[in-house]
């Protein structure tokens, strides 16, 4: 289920020579959930995640507990690009448990690629991932990932 985002990119101008998909690439893990506004503070085992980026796809699987115990995962393939100031991403295979509703759901594969505007500066780069309403922001080997909900810390896994 799409969520509006929270985090506004800083001031810094599209694509840049600095920051490309390569640096992107690699394997994170999660570390860190903040509730928005500065709430719950979870680490794993509590939330589990690893997000893979290789030079044309994107994978993520993730597990935590509910507010009200239950327990919350995700798992998502999807093919992206990242040039000329734009990250564009297809669906190819996502399902949930429990996140917006009880049960299981699927996702429906994308049809043809999303894109929203990728912005870099001296320290890093961020954009929006398409439908899922998350922010990503790379600075070197830490990854930032805000939600409406949370804010998510990962680190590239040496």
């Amino acid at each position: 289920l799409p969520v509006s985002i929270l985090l506004c990119a800083p001031a810094a101008t599209p694509g840049g020579a600095a920051w490309d998909a390569k640096k992107l690439v690699g394997t994170y893990r999660l570390v860190e959930r903040v509730a928005a506004g500065g709430g719950q503070h979870k680490t794993p085992p509590e939330v589990l995640g690893s997000m893979t980026f290789s030079k044309t796809r994107r994978t993520v699987i993730m597990k935590w507990m509910s507010d009200d115990g239950e327990p919350v995962s995700i798992a998502q393939i999807t093919d992206y690009t990242l040039s000329g100031g734009k990250y564009c991403e297809s669906v190819e295979y996502g399902v949930q448990s429990n996140l917006g509703g009880p049960g299981v759901s699927y996702d429906t594969a994308s049809t043809s690629p999303a894109c929203t505007a990728a912005i870099s500066d001296a320290t890093g780069f961020s954009f929006e991932v398409p439908v899922e309403g998350l922010r990503i922001q790379v600075n070197r080997d830490k990854m930032t990932v805000t939600t409406k909900r949370w804010i998510d810390r990962w680190e590239r896994v040496k």
